[in-house]
């Protein structure tokens, strides 16, 4: 066994880093031997790392890319470390080259002005906690912005409560979330939630254009009518109630 000297230091933080990097969560693993069995975490011999790949579902990054055209913004909000973060949101599309994690220590040290500025930009963000993520979701909504959140563990009930809409999974989902939620996923899949926007969107479409429909139509009875009751000899009154309904229905 050898110290843990400055050089041996830089290599195990280089060697993190690249694994992190990677999008690996990554676990350091050491021993200690002791003939007494109460466990501690002191004086431990450093012996390596074991990098886990916990790769998105392939439909996911698809789903990034119709919320985009259909304008909505997705936003990451995790655990992990920030360069394993910053991976897997660049692999799906969430971010680019250019985007940054801000981080749990940077949230905490901003005030709610400073960040209602970067909230609109930061599409990211790593070692968050329960009340970080909170007042990520609180933030947009004071700017009038619709906000729905997903999540499955005990520390997204908060988010999930304060959110628009709380989304919560069915499967993996903790009790805590699912009673936070206001929906909750049977299967577990992100794109679900996009299928449940675009249909929704379609409802919503369709009642629009039956309400102009029933207004167009209805206007034009009762501009017939009282151009009918209007009508003078030697007027237009007459002609202006014929037409009336049928230049409402084109304006459709």
């Amino acid at each position: 066994m050898l110290p843990l000297d400055e050089n041996y230091r830089q290599r195990i933080e280089a060697a993190n880093r690249t694994l992190a990097e990677n999008g690996m969560r990554v676990l350091g693993i050491a021993f200690r031997v002791q003939a007494d069995p109460t466990p501690s975490e002191t004086a431990l011999t450093f012996i390596g790392f074991a990098g886990i790949v916990d790769p998105p579902r392939p439909e996911v990054k698809t789903a990034v890319v119709m919320c985009k055209s259909a304008g909505i913004r997705p936003v990451m909000l995790t655990g992990d470390h920030p360069l394993t973060a910053l991976h897997i949101a660049r692999n799906l599309g969430i971010a680019d080259a250019s985007s940054y994690a801000k981080t749990g220590v940077d949230l905490a040290r901003m005030s709610a002005e400073v960040l209602d500025t970067v909230v609109d930009t930061v599409t990211l963000y790593a070692r968050v906690s329960p009340e970080h993520k909170l007042r990520i979701v609180d933030a947009p909504r004071r700017r009038g912005q619709i906000v729905a959140m997903t999540g499955d563990g005990v520390n997204d009930g908060p988010a999930l409560k304060q959110a628009d809409i709380g989304v919560a999974m069915g499967i993996t989902g903790t009790d805590v979330s699912k009673e936070a939620a206001d929906m909750v996923l049977r299967d577990d899949n992100f794109s679900t939630i996009v299928a449940a926007v675009e249909e929704g969107r379609v409802l919503y479409d369709n009642l629009r254009k039956f309400i102009k429909f029933s207004i167009g139509g209805n206007v034009g009875k009762i501009l017939a009518v009282v151009g009918v009751c209007k009508h003078e000899p030697g007027s237009d009154a007459g002609f202006f109630a014929v037409c009336c309904p049928f230049l409402c229905g084109l304006r459709l």
